[in-house]
């Protein structure tokens, strides 16, 4: 159960969120859109225009980034997939710093 590395971030410490224009309308309330730096992962929230609350809340999601309930990894498990990105990275970042030298 192979974790996309676009995607490993995200799942292990929680989305960068930052807000955005939304381009979608509702009658309920008015629209607060944030997406995910990382992964792109767009969350559009119905906001009360009275009360500040949470009305309804969507998420739209990348492609590749929806799992299969039989795909349903642990926090350990996506723990330790970013520890193998980190290490896979920095093997690369090493890797570009010596081709560079020669």
């Amino acid at each position: 159960m192979a974790l996309d590395d676009r995607f490993t971030r995200c799942r292990t410490i929680g989305h960068a969120w930052f807000d955005c224009d939304s381009d979608w309308k509702t009658d309920m309330g008015v629209p607060l859109t944030v997406r995910c730096e990382r992964c792109m992962t767009e969350r559009r929230d119905t906001v009360s225009r009275s009360t500040g609350d949470l009305v309804q809340r969507h998420y739209f999601y990348p492609d590749g980034y929806k799992r299969s309930w039989e795909e349903v990894m642990s926090r350990s498990d996506f723990r330790l997939a970013l520890l193998s990105l980190r290490i896979k990275e920095a093997r690369q970042s090493r890797g570009n710093g010596k081709q560079a030298a020669s």
